[in-house]
């Protein structure tokens, strides 16, 4: 038989009971349900503060970016066009819009930038400029309405030619210089205005208040050397043919720049050149704006300054017999008589 210690007895019967053991094991372990401090409560309740914030200031800066963009566009981006012209007219800005100008100045409020215009008036031929429109600033333009040429018959001619002056001048020996000088015949004090060392063979002189061209011929009355003479800075040149020819009149332009020979040449200081023209000197006119009008079996206006033609009319469909030719002396027209109707040119 065995025997059992009686401190193992002792120890058995000190062991509490399960019942007990489980009670005291829930008094013992802590409870595992989860229970925020009040300090997670503040945070959490700051950080979803903030994320409204930022929400609101953002929408508040879009919008106040939209209302800067709009107030910048309508309000502040824009320069002035200020259009110096007789109206009326239109202007067209590419890619935006049409204009209609019955002012003059016309100011226009557009954009900055580069902007492409086109001019547009009746009767007229269009012109086109390209600008940039400064910010804030004004931009004048002066356009340049050009007339389409036309002709049209009238009942009668009311107006007289204009001609240019061809002023006489003489050359004759100056014996206290001893040499030959150029005066102007109603100069009653004979004042010279251009010496020559020798005397001139018979010379043809064709002057205005500004110029002289002499032509001194040879025994056959070919054109042996041709003087130009500025009077207004004393400059004389002198010119030697290459060729025969003869020159037995001559037209002065209203500025006595240019001359206009009878065998269709035009002089100045610089050059003696021929034109290429079909029409005669008796149906050739300087205008008053030192321009040549040529009429043969069209019109053609030539400027000599820089030596441009440009046909005004193509066919003039007229009766053949020309009678009369008339240049306008206060605007730009060509009268032009036949036998039994009368015209005018419009340029």
């Amino acid at each position: 038989m065995t025997s059992i210690p009686s401190d193992g007895i002792e120890a058995r019967a000190n062991e509490p009971h399960s019942d007990e053991v489980g009670a005291m094991s829930n008094e013992s372990e802590p409870n595992l349900e989860y229970s925020p401090s009040p300090e997670e409560d503040d945070s959490s309740d700051n950080e979803g503060t903030s994320v409204e914030k930022r929400r609101i200031l953002f929408i508040a800066a879009v919008v106040l970016l939209a209302v800067f963009i709009f107030i910048w566009n309508v309000l502040l981006n824009f320069g002035k066009i200020v259009i110096k012209a007789e109206p009326p007219y239109s202007v067209l800005i590419f890619n935006e819009k049409e204009y209609q100008c019955a002012e003059n100045p016309c100011v226009i409020k557009l954009k900055r930038g580069e902007k492409s215009l086109s001019f547009f008036k009746l009767g007229y031929k269009a012109e086109g400029k390209t600008i940039d429109v400064p910010l804030w600033h004004s931009i004048e333009i002066n356009p340049i309405f050009e007339l389409e040429p036309y002709v049209q018959e009238i009942e009668k001619i009311g107006e007289k030619p204009f001609i240019t002056a061809n002023i006489k001048y003489k050359i004759e020996y100056d014996k206290l210089h001893h040499n030959w000088k150029l005066f102007e015949a109603d100069d009653k004090s004979r004042r010279g205005l251009s010496y020559f060392p020798e005397k001139l063979d018979n010379p043809l002189i064709f002057g205005s208040n500004s110029a002289v061209l002499i032509v001194e011929r040879d025994n056959t009355q070919n054109a042996k050397a041709i003087y130009f003479i500025d009077l207004k800075t004393g400059e004389r040149n002198t010119f030697q043919p290459d060729q025969e020819f003869q020159i037995k009149a001559a037209k002065p332009s209203l500025d006595g720049k240019f001359f206009l020979t009878d065998n269709m040449m035009i002089a100045n200081k610089e050059n003696l050149k021929s034109l290429k023209s079909t029409a005669s000197f008796t149906t050739s006119f300087w205008t008053p704006f030192n321009k040549l009008i040529m009429v043969s079996d069209s019109v053609v206006l030539y400027d000599p300054e820089t030596e441009l033609s440009k046909t005004l009319i193509d066919s003039m469909k007229l009766e053949n017999n020309i009678s009369n030719i008339i240049v306008s002396p206060s605007s730009t027209k060509v009268y032009i008589e036949s036998s039994s109707k009368k015209y005018q040119v419009v340029y």
